[in-house]
C-alpha cells in the first residue's frame, strides 16, 4: 500500500548523501528509504533482544 510522505530539503540531503555513500549501484530515493526504514526496524529488534 503506498502512502505520500513530505520529507524536509534538510533530510532529502542526508538521504541523498546516503544513497552516494553506499552506491554504485546508486539506489532510488524511495528504495533507500524503504532501506532505511528497515534498519531502524532491526536496529530496534536487536536492542529489544538484548
Amino acid at each position: 500500500m503506498p502512502i505520500m510522505v513530505r520529507i524536509a530539503s534538510e533530510e532529502l540531503a542526508t538521504i541523498d548523501a546516503w544513497i552516494a555513500q553506499n552506491g554504485p549501484p546508486y539506489v532510488s530515493r524511495p528504495e533507500a528509504i524503504r532501506r532505511l526504514i528497515q534498519m531502524g526496524l532491526d536496529a530496534g529488534r536487536n536492542k529489544e533482544s538484548e
